[in-house]
């Protein structure tokens, strides 16, 4: 027996292929753009928080000149109150600082935490390793605020 195929099923069949093939261009097309999007932006937040720690250092040097400190263990943000305005200015970064770790003796900065938009970059000092720099991407998956269920 021989399987006869109308005109009609041979024309819907290459569509549907022709459909099929491009749905699946589309999707590899829009990955490798997401992709490149993810590490261009990433690029970028590691730039800035390269910027916030020099600031850091810079408004540190101030401090120390007046007698004084950046690192505040008693703030969330670890940064004393009145350089922070200070920070940001000479900073010039859309996102927040963190400071995480700071060495009193030797006036060093060995660890904060930089966020801007889904990007987190985590910068951590050690005598061995040296400078370490960390991107990450997160994405917020739910969040719960007072009724929601």
């Amino acid at each position: 027996m021989e399987i006869v195929r109308s005109r009609a099923g041979t024309i819907i069949i290459r569509w549907l292929k022709i459909i099929g093939i491009f749905l699946v261009a589309l999707i590899v097309v829009g990955s490798v753009f997401l992709y490149f999007k993810v590490r261009a932006d990433g690029r970028t937040a590691l730039r800035e928080a390269k910027n916030a720690k020099l600031s850091m250092q810079s408004v540190d040097i101030e401090a120390y000149a007046a007698g004084s400190t950046i690192f505040d263990a008693t703030s969330a943000t670890g940064i004393n109150e009145s350089y922070k305005d200070a920070l940001y200015q000479l900073a010039a970064v859309p996102g927040t600082i963190k400071l995480t770790a700071y060495n009193k003796a030797t006036k060093q900065i060995l660890g904060f935490t930089y966020y801007k938009d889904h990007y987190q970059v985590v910068y951590r000092y050690d005598a061995e390793n040296g400078e370490c720099w960390d991107v990450n991407y997160y994405v917020n998956l739910f969040s719960y605020r007072g009724d929601n269920d």
